[in-house]
């Protein structure tokens, strides 16, 4: 099985994107048979009503009916095309409104005539009351008249949420945890995708038989999921979290964008800035400067815990009901896919590396043959190629850089040699009794 495949990813993609999501609700629980078929899961359970720090999970709730009319007759049907035509957890409403006013509780978007917009907003600013629904620009114009009567009928219910949580255990407690949510009805990229990528590379990890680390993937609604999930850790448990990847909105076709965790220096910001560099020409971003989302439920105070973004935002389509399945790209979901899977060689095979001995030794004598064919940097040597001057430059520093100790990727940063290539260089020093490897301690 190739889960790296981007046509693996998109079948899994298609398999969770027919449901209508929201926090709770009858619909969202509809899908968690499939996710309990794609990975082993333990699911969450939190009841509707249950508080945390003034957050407060909501009601299950359907929308029945969302018309626009005038004289009786139907002049829209919010609910045709999309469920998205009414906003999530409208209260119903039925009257007359004056054109001004019937504006205020719509959305759209100018710029995609033919879109219908995913309103949000009451399932995360929890103030907002007032009903709304969605209409397509250009329907507009049929609107601009006085006395259109709205016709909203939805209904609310006990219900709760779930959370979706895979741990793949490794030799040591100490984990890294991928984090998607699947809050948004009919949203492909956002942010199905990063479910399905990050189910596909747990199935991946799934298949090798030792790790160092482990592993945890956890999908549920933004915000809600995660903040509800760490509220029931030890003290321990906690401690044990060394980092957070969030997959966010990666299957379109943008660049990938990296947002570094709070203090932009963990061991994971370091370990992402190189196994993205194969990447198309990734951005870095500090913390909260360029997307939001769950990181801050990560980073919260109590918790800590370093939390890094892979997006590929903006995009077109977002939110909106054009953000299908039509608009995913194959590739996109391949190089996310590959920077995950470099990210855990790096974890899983990074070292502490110090000398085993004293002094210099000449790494091209035949007893040593440690002396790769690398060129001087500096001005005699204009034609050779940068890494020939890093390497030049590595073995030089190297004697010295490992008489106080240092990691593999580290050293990978500061001369800018691939990760993989080091380690297998490091691991002939190491056969040669000049070199000893040590644990990471994170």
């Amino acid at each position: 099985m190739n889960f790296s495949d981007g046509n693996y990813i998109k079948k899994i993609i298609e398999e969770l994107y027919p449901f209508n999501y929201s926090i709770t609700g009858n619909e969202a629980l509809k899908a968690e048979s499939v996710y309990k078929r794609l990975l082993n899961f333990e699911i969450h359970k939190f009841e509707s009503g249950s508080e945390l720090n003034g957050w407060q999970i909501p009601e299950g709730w359907d929308v029945i009916e969302a018309k626009l009319k005038f004289k009786n007759n139907t002049i829209y049907d919010c609910l045709k095309d999309s469920q998205l035509g009414c906003a999530y957890l409208s209260p119903s409403f039925t009257g007359k409104v004056p054109y001004k006013e019937l504006l205020n509780h719509l959305s759209w978007r100018e710029d995609l005539p033919d879109a219908i917009v995913y309103d949000w907003t009451r399932l995360y600013r929890q103030g907002i009351k007032k009903w709304g629904l969605s209409v397509p620009w250009k329907r507009l114009e049929k609107f601009d008249k006085n006395d259109v009567e709205v016709s909203i009928k939805t209904k609310k219910y006990f219900s709760h949420m779930n959370v979706y949580d895979f741990l793949l255990k490794g030799e040591s407690k100490k984990e890294f945890i991928i984090n998607a949510h699947n809050c948004h009805p009919y949203q492909a990229n956002d942010d199905l995708s990063g479910c399905a990528l990050g189910i596909s590379f747990l199935q991946y990890l799934s298949n090798i038989p030792k790790r160092k680390y482990s592993y945890r993937l956890l999908i549920g609604p933004e915000l809600f999921a995660p903040m509800f999930w760490l509220d029931k850790l030890s003290e321990i448990q906690i401690k044990n979290i060394k980092g957070c990847l969030l997959l966010k909105s990666i299957g379109n076709n943008s660049e990938i964008k990296i947002q570094n965790s709070f203090y932009g220096n963990s061991y994971l910001d370091k370990i992402l800035s190189i196994s993205s560099k194969n990447s198309n020409n990734p951005s870095f971003y500090p913390y909260r400067t360029y997307y939001g989302n769950d990181e801050t439920v990560f980073e919260a105070p109590g918790f800590e815990i370093p939390s890094i973004t892979l997006t590929r935002f903006p995009f077109e389509e977002y939110h909106t009901h054009l953000d299908n399945l039509n608009n995913i790209s194959l590739s996109s979901l391949e190089e996310t896919f590959n920077i995950l899977k470099e990210t855990f060689y790096i974890l899983e095979n990074d070292s502490f590396v110090t000398s085993s001995c004293n002094g210099l030794y000449c790494l091209s004598n035949p007893k040593y043959d440690l002396y790769k064919n690398a060129s001087e940097p500096g001005i005699s040597n204009q034609g050779n190629s940068e890494i020939s001057k890093c390497w030049n430059l590595l073995m030089n520093c190297l004697p010295r850089r490992l008489s106080q100790g240092i990691s593999i990727a580290d050293l990978s940063t500061l001369y800018s040699i691939p990760f993989r290539e080091l380690l297998e260089y490091l691991k002939k020093w190491r056969e040669k009794g000049l070199a000893t490897f040590n644990k990471i301690k994170i």
